[in-house]
């Protein structure tokens, strides 16, 4: 019934002005949060590139794996649940009906996408990182350099450098 479904609609719009209002909601759309977000991701992005030449040496040239980076890598994913669980419980439903709702998409599938490559393969690439479906999920970490673009775009300073 058309009375029902406007009652609603109108609850959802009085829920997303009151999720905007809110403080929480105020820090994950800040310029410093965004900017630590910017921070880590570029963070990761050398990480992978380590990760890369890393991989070469030791498959190549036959040199000891760098275990440390395991650990930083795990941080990394840690660090993203983290910020993605945050979001979703500040923005409520702005996290999908929101203006960034494919920002948050993408987000929330990389982030599944990393957790299913630690799990899948641990940290470590061995027998398994060769088969297809590794490759893939290990690919995906190139695409969380993409988030850039959007952590950017609230970044106005930053798009003048």
């Amino acid at each position: 019934d058309r009375v029902g479904l406007s009652q609603l609609w109108e609850d959802i719009e009085q829920s997303l002005a009151r999720t905007r209002k809110e403080r929480g909601y105020r820090l994950v759309k800040s310029s410093k949060f965004q900017l630590a977000v910017c921070s880590v991701i570029l963070l990761q992005g050398m990480m992978i590139g380590y990760g890369a030449a890393n991989a070469f040496e030791v498959h190549a040239y036959g040199g000891e794996p760098a275990r440390w980076a395991d650990y930083v890598e795990i941080a990394f994913a840690v660090f993203f649940v983290i910020e993605l669980s945050l979001r979703m419980g500040l923005e409520r439903l702005l996290f999908i009906f929101g203006a960034e709702w494919k920002w948050n998409l993408f987000d929330s599938i990389l982030v599944l996408m990393s957790l299913s490559d630690l799990i899948s393969h641990g940290t470590d690439s061995g027998s398994l990182g060769g088969a297809a479906v590794g490759r893939i999920l290990r690919l995906s970490r190139f695409f969380a350099l993409m988030r850039l673009s959007r952590v950017m775009r609230q970044l106005p300073s930053l798009r003048i450098i």
